[in-house]
């Protein structure tokens, strides 16, 4: 079997984030969710640039220099020059990686061999910028234009992390599709099933790539069409952030948060050089950028009160015939549906981790349970960064079987924040300490992805202490009915954490009133 055979998707990384002992310090920046989670369902094809070019372990640090038009690779304390040594090695190594079947990459941030953006750039009296990329990710770039690349930074944003996975999964269905051969009436089924992403984000694109499809057919072999119809998928501008208006807001954040589109506005991220000098390519990629662009549209003037002139109002948008806005409300209706469907395929997609059960409690009185509980220890987490302590959790048993949610914790200022949620139970023959937790509006909770695990994995019998993470092993906490719990028992749950594959390393004690 070849590696273009393999059954599981080959993904190219830098080595060092698998844990390998390879950078210039002789150590490593192994990164948990790749190595541990990610990796059970990829295969890695590790690089790393610097150590396969023949630099030894430890070896002198390495930066981009500025040469006029040109960047080079130098060692600024000897004052070596490794560009040449480097670019003839990418031209060989990216050659190699043809063979590999690679459907993604993922790369060192910063590295100034392996850093895709914003790596930084010297000049003989300093730091010049922040706007290079290093010499190996440039020839990958060049070698694979359509090949999904990420930074394994921006992978610790659940959304981007979506995105990436989902770019990964059409680059895989597409080359499986050449692996079978190229036909028009492939190419037809490839369009169909990737319909609804490409509405999502722009209807204008769909329909270029169906024109093409139909147009080229007559006139093409079916080996070109497959050629300029993938490579128009991947550069097609699928601009959510930009085509803003078309889309309802709360619709467009959640589709945006799911899949990390409002940073690159395309399906796959752009590879096009980034040009020296200019801070303007950063800010036009920046998730926010278009986001913020549009928010300042919607403030108020409000007085000057610096004595210049006044500022000019918006113009009023003149008032739409009925026909016209019958139409974009349907262009609408069809946008939001897309998002919809879209986010429904990414579920399935990520669904197929096949994620090892957790022991739970067999059965609980979830009125006994309900109640008031202080959090002593957690997992660091993303939705619980802002709080500085005293975390309680408040659980009301409502008439219809599912429990009311209301958390609370203190923040650094002093200040106290609160979420509000709902918790079910999965049902299906499962224990009822099997839950799902939601915290979005109540009109999402038709959609999977804003429900998430709440399995209670240990109680004691008198339901003052309570061990609760999920299958994934990404979230866990130690309950309480008050405050402090003593040594042995906190030990007792670190221990049957430790039992059912957690990383109690992680385990961040919680701060609370007299502890």
């Amino acid at each position: 079997m070849t590696a273009r055979d393999s059954p599981r998707v080959r993904i190219g990384i830098s080595s060092c984030l698998l844990g390998e002992k390879v950078r210039f310090d002789g150590g490593h920046k192994k990164d948990e969710f790749l190595t541990s989670h990610f990796g059970r369902y990829v295969e890695w094809v590790p690089v790393c640039p610097e150590f396969e070019i023949g630099l030894g372990v430890p070896r002198e640090s390495l930066r981009l220099v500025a040469d006029g038009q040109n960047v080079r690779l130098v060692a600024p304390r000897s004052g070596l020059d490794h560009t040449e040594r480097m670019n003839n090695w990418t031209k060989e190594r990216t050659k190699h990686l043809i063979d590999q079947g690679l459907c993604g990459y993922v790369l060192k941030r910063s590295s100034p061999s392996c850093g895709l953006e914003r790596v930084k750039v010297y000049s003989g009296s300093g730091l010049l910028n922040r706007e290079g990329r290093g010499l190996f990710a440039s020839g990958l770039v060049d070698r694979f234009p359509n090949l999904p690349m990420e930074e394994e930074g921006r992978l610790n944003n659940a959304r981007f992390r979506e995105n990436f996975v989902s770019q990964v999964f059409c680059y895989k269905r597409w080359m499986d599709l050449q692996g079978e051969g190229l036909t028009r009436a492939r190419i037809m089924q490839f369009h169909e099933r990737h319909k609804f992403l490409l509405m999502a984000h722009e209807q204008a694109g769909m329909r270029r790539l169906g024109n093409l499809i139909g147009q080229a057919a007559r006139s093409i072999s079916a080996k070109q069409l497959g050629v300029e119809y993938f490579d128009a998928f991947c550069n097609a501008p699928h601009t959510v952030a930009a085509e803003s208006h078309q889309c309802a807001p709360a619709s467009r954040r959640l589709f945006q948060r799911a899949t990390g589109s409002g940073r690159s506005g395309r399906t796959f991220r752009s590879r096009r050089p980034l040009p020296q000098g200019s801070s303007a390519t950063y800010r036009a990629g920046h998730p926010d950028s278009a986001l913020c662009t549009q928010a300042q549209r919607r403030i108020p003037a409000g007085p000057d009160l610096s004595g210049s002139a006044p500022r000019r109002a918006e113009p009023i948008e003149p008032t739409l015939t009925p026909i016209k806005r019958l139409e974009r409300m349907t262009h609408r209706i069809v946008l939001i549906v897309g998002c919809l469907a879209t986010l429904s395929a990414i579920g399935l997609e990520i669904a197929v981790q096949d994620k090892r059960q957790l022991r739970v409690v067999p059965e609980v009185d979830l009125a006994r349970y309900a109640g008031q509980w202080y959090e002593i220890a957690r997992f660091p987490n993303r939705f619980q960064k802002r709080c500085a302590g005293e975390v309680t959790a408040q659980y009301t048993l409502q008439p219809n079987g599912k429990i009311s949610v209301l958390n609370r914790c203190r923040l650094e200022n002093g200040g106290q924040i609160q979420a509000e949620g709902v918790a079910r139970v999965v049902g299906k023959g499962q224990p009822n300490s099997i839950l799902k937790v939601r915290f979005a509006p109540a009109f999402l909770s038709f959609i999977p992805q804003v429900w998430g695990d709440y399995q209670i994995i240990a109680l004691s019998p008198d339901y003052t202490y309570a061990l609760v993470g999920d299958p994934a092993r990404e979230y866990l906490w130690i309950l309480s009915r008050s405050p402090q719990m003593d040594d042995a028992t906190y030990n007792r749950f670190v221990e049957e954490a430790r039992m059912e594959g957690f990383d109690v390393s992680r385990f961040r004690k919680t701060r609370q009133s007299g502890s």
